[in-house]
């Protein structure tokens, strides 16, 4: 698109707090690394792979968007909001609470995913359970359960 540059520097220029969106990274996330996404526009546009922790704070209404690949062979926390539009592997540890996870992609349960309370909401996505569920949280939608 050729008026990219100019309307980003409309952007930046004029409300850059609404304007300024982030990649997590590091990618890949390393054993023993926290990433702490404490903003409203955190990102992931591409395969990343998650071996770390990656918290969604509860703080500032935090937000995490995937529209990329995210494998989470770690720790992923949500305390916020995860928007799941893309692939979303979970092999390690998920958790909610008090957090929302909004799945309209694809969504694999292959670890362990514990809801301490908050929201999934699979309605418009699909969430498949190949590994364990636990908790109290509430799940809207359906979902294939293939679980342990």
């Amino acid at each position: 698109m050729k008026y990219l540059p100019a309307v980003t520097v409309i952007c930046l220029l004029t409300i850059p707090s609404v304007c300024v969106a982030q990649q997590i990274s590091p990618n890949p996330n390393p054993v023993g690394n926290t990433i702490n996404v404490d903003t409203k526009d955190a990102y992931n546009t591409v395969l990343f792979n998650n071996n770390g922790t990656i918290g969604v704070t509860f703080m500032n209404g935090s937000t995490l968007t995937n529209s990329g690949t995210l494998n989470n062979n770690g720790l992923l926390q949500i305390a916020g909001t995860l928007t799941n539009r893309g692939t979303l592997i979970n092999s390690g540890t998920m958790t909610t609470g008090p957090g929302t996870l909004i799945n309209v992609g694809t969504l694999t349960n292959d670890g362990t995913l514990t809801q301490t309370e908050g929201t999934i909401d699979t309605t418009h996505g699909t969430f498949t359970n190949n590994g364990t569920v636990n908790g109290n949280g509430h799940i809207q939608g359906s979902y294939t359960d293939h679980g342990k």
